[in-house]
């Protein structure tokens, strides 16, 4: 905090003396104060304040955009490959057999992302009951 010039009134507002009609008004000098350090602060707009409407628009268009590039990447790779798993073989499209690799291991990882914060959560809230 600033200290407060000695001629500010309680109000922090400075005194006017009268001054006679003949003389010309001087300067007036405005006092330097500085901004208060306490009370509530302007916080930009963050994406918890931002409005469910926008998120969902956002999340609307990537949704968009991915599945346009799902479906030129499974038009563009129509060709077969071999694949061979556990003693199953046979032939399927590439982009057929990617995709479905893709899936399996997108679903893994949520598994495991999923057992993570499970005890996280657990951890946590043992924490606050001690």
């Amino acid at each position: 905090m600033g200290s407060r010039p000695s001629n500010l009134g309680k109000e922090g507002i400075m005194p006017v003396s009268p001054q006679s009609s003949t003389s010309a008004p001087g300067p007036v000098t405005v006092p330097q104060t500085t901004p208060p350090t306490s009370g509530p602060a302007l916080v930009p707009a963050t994406k918890e304040t931002s409005r469910p409407a926008a998120r969902f628009w956002v999340g609307l268009v990537l949704v968009a955009v991915v599945v346009v590039a799902l479906l030129i990447f499974l038009l563009q790779n129509t060709a077969n490959a071999q694949v061979s798993f556990l003693g199953w073989s046979g032939s399927v499209p590439l982009a057929l057999s990617l995709l479905v690799t893709a899936v399996g291991v997108a679903f893994i990882a949520l598994v495991l992302a999923e057992i993570r914060v499970g005890r996280v959560r657990r951890r946590a809230r043992r924490g606050r009951t001690l």
